[in-house]
């Protein structure tokens, strides 16, 4: 992956240990330690992400409990939902309207 504007066209290779040489593909989104990436450094994809798996949890919380008062909404809330959603926001300041 490239990073940043500039359109490099340059091809990377690898060389086994038997000698045989292996050209590597270029990709346009990583995820490395738990953060996605992208070749244009925007974290859409990361957001996306990390919502929808806050709303996965909140799909189970739904489908789990039939009558939930708002005490005990809240704590399930704060306790399985808001987790995931401040582990993630900690790499993005989501500053594009589409984002927020």
């Amino acid at each position: 992956m490239t990073v940043g504007r500039a359109k490099s066209t340059s091809n990377y290779t690898m060389t086994l240990y038997e000698g045989s040489v292996i050209s590597l593909e270029r990709s346009t989104l990583e995820k490395d330690l738990g953060i996605l990436i992208d070749c244009q450094l925007n974290f859409t994809e990361h957001m996306f992400a990390a919502s929808k798996k806050a709303n996965g949890i909140m799909g189970v919380i739904r489908r789990t409990f039939t009558h939930l008062d708002l005490k005990c909404f809240g704590l399930l809330y704060k306790s399985l939902v808001r987790p995931q959603l401040e582990y993630k926001v900690s790499v993005w300041f989501p500053y594009k309207m589409k984002d927020i």
